[in-house]
């Protein structure tokens, strides 16, 4: 209809040169043309309002034109004017249901109104009614990662490879969408047989290497990281990643050469230099760590690793141990951001033995500071020694009197337990030494959502940690969990979509109380098609796969 628009108003405008002596055309067509003519004048111009004005008035003289309907959706987007848009839109589909680019519209429409859900639903009827669209794949998968819905953007690149399986590209994106929710086995097939079709593919080869270290195939990750580090030296993560790959086997003498480059490199961090600590008491070289000076932002752990190596080499380190609580640092950042992500990224086992062995007769031979004791709890709780932990903190409450974060990691320790009693207390202990910490803020109340208990002492105390940080996902998932509790269900759905949306990555746990939420709707399918995400991100969580059975939908 574009085309035929066009050539009436070059016909009307050829007439004007000729006799001047018919009457002018006053017929509808005639009028909507005219409004059509300045609306784009008025467009190219940049004046969008008066261009939206010329456009719906020549709607209304042609109502079956969705030509003229599209002119107004487009106006009122350059506006940034959603609302108007989406529902021209909408009245579009409902007159051209069968149009899938009415349909493509709308999607794209709540997309940028971050109406994310619906867009899938407007791009999913867009493919429903046309063959194989790239660019309509394209919108979906950004409508899908804009929504955090990383099975539907798994889904999709399935799909899309099953339809172009001779594409290098697609199986790489699979393998990455397949290795963001943790499905590896998957993930590595995919990734090589990317590699197969272009051996080239220098990205596909480190997210290969990476989806190795994960699945603690050291060697193969290792082999991939050294293939990919010789098109791609200056890539510190992949340095580092080599690095651990190379530790995990044991190869400390390597591990330190590469580690060398990276912390000579621009691109050297604290953990860098922490880590290069470590591998000089593995390679034999405890003096030249003993060196080392910590790094700013790691005080406390770099004073702990320049204790174990003037014991290493038999000089006086006492003094170093006992000053850790002196120290002007940050336990609880320090041991989740260097220690914490050394043991996950070297082997918690190997690594932790190898520390607590020496810190443990540190112990032996005097050595007394809560820090220490925080550290090598820290050290147990990651190897998932929990008992042995708990023996640790509370010695070190007995010793050095009240700590925020001793009471902290008992109430994590508790709480695995279901021990309710013991984790409400050290939680009130944390609040009662540190009143306006958000963390512990919301722990407390989502540990009161969680058991159904004291649901206005949570709210209140979940809404203060927001109004610390308003748009942290996992406080989000909490209020939502509080109103779902207390019955009010579309509140719940509220906060539980925000919280997604704000989260780093899906979450399994939000998804499951999205689907109880829903459900709480009276709306089934929405809720089984969230549990059935979440039992796709966490196969092992509670209570998702009996739910997915009791209302209709075996898990997958």
């Amino acid at each position: 209809m574009r085309t035929l628009i066009a050539a009436t108003c070059l016909a009307l405008l050829a007439g004007c040169t000729t006799r001047p002596t018919a009457p002018p055309d006053t017929s509808p067509r005639a009028k909507a043309i005219n409004h059509y003519l300045m609306g784009d004048i008025h467009r190219r111009n940049g004046r969008f309002e008066e261009a939206i004005t010329e456009f719906t008035q020549a709607y209304e003289y042609m109502p079956d034109e969705p030509f003229l309907a599209r002119q107004i959706i487009r106006g009122y987007l350059m506006i940034h004017d959603f609302e108007n848009a989406g529902l021209y839109a909408e009245a579009l589909t409902e007159e051209y249901p069968e149009d899938p680019s009415a349909w493509f519209m709308l999607g794209r429409i709540y997309r940028q109104a971050e109406r994310y859900d619906e867009a899938s639903n407007a791009f999913r009827k867009a493919l429903e009614l046309t063959s194989f669209n790239i660019l309509i794949y394209d919108e979906l998968l950004k409508a899908e990662e804009e929504s955090n819905d990383l099975v539907s953007v798994a889904e999709i690149y399935t799909k899309l490879v099953q339809l172009n399986p001779e594409s290098a590209l697609l199986h790489e994106r699979l393998g990455l969408s397949l290795a963001r929710i943790r499905e590896n086995e998957e993930a590595k097939l995919y990734l090589q047989r990317a590699l197969e079709l272009d051996s080239e593919m220098t990205y596909a080869r480190n997210l290969l290497g990476l989806v190795h270290l994960e699945l603690n195939e050291n060697e193969a990750a290792a082999a991939q990281f050294r293939r990919y580090l010789v098109a791609m030296p200056d890539d510190a993560g992949a340095r580092e990643h080599f690095v651990a790959a190379l530790t995990r086997l044991g190869r400390y003498e390597e591990a330190l050469e590469e580690i060398n480059t990276l912390c000579e490199s621009a691109g050297a961090e604290p953990r860098h230099h922490i880590k290069r600590m470590y591998l000089l008491l593995r390679a034999g070289q405890p003096g030249e760590a003993g060196r080392m000076v910590p790094p700013n932002d790691a005080p406390i752990v770099g004073t702990l690793f320049r204790a174990i190596a003037r014991k290493l080499s038999q000089e006086p380190y006492l003094p170093l141990i006992e000053s850790l609580d002196e120290i002007d640092g940050d336990i609880h950042t320090e041991s989740g951001a260097f220690l914490q992500q050394m043991l996950f990224l070297f082997g918690p086992e190997v690594t932790g033995d190898y520390l607590l062995r020496i810190m443990n007769q540190i112990a032996r031979e005097g050595g007394a500071s809560q820090r220490f004791d925080i550290l090598r709890a820290r050290i147990l709780m990651a190897q998932d020694r929990d008992h042995a932990a708990q023996h640790l903190l509370r010695q070190a409450l007995e010793r050095f009197g009240e700590n925020k974060w001793v009471h902290y990691y008992l109430a994590i320790i508790f709480e695995e337990r279901n021990d309710l009693v013991n984790t409400e207390k050290h939680l009130e202990a944390c609040l009662a030494l540190d009143p306006d910490d958000p963390d512990v803020l919301n722990f407390l109340g989502y540990f009161y959502a969680d058991n159904n208990m004291h649901l206005e002492r949570a709210e209140e105390l979940i809404k203060r940690a927001l109004e610390m940080d308003p748009e942290n996902g996992y406080y989000l998932d909490s209020l939502g969990w509080v109103y779902y509790r207390q019955g009010k269900a579309d509140l719940a759905v509220e906060y539980l979509r925000r919280s997604i949306l704000r989260m780093d990555t899906d979450d399994a746990i939000v998804r499951d109380h999205l689907g109880d939420a829903y459900l709480l709707q009276g709306k089934v399918e929405k809720a089984l098609e969230e549990w059935r995400r979440a039992h796709r991100l966490d196969p092992e969580l509670e209570g998702v796969a009996e739910k997915l059975r009791m209302y209709g939908k075996e898990p997958e």
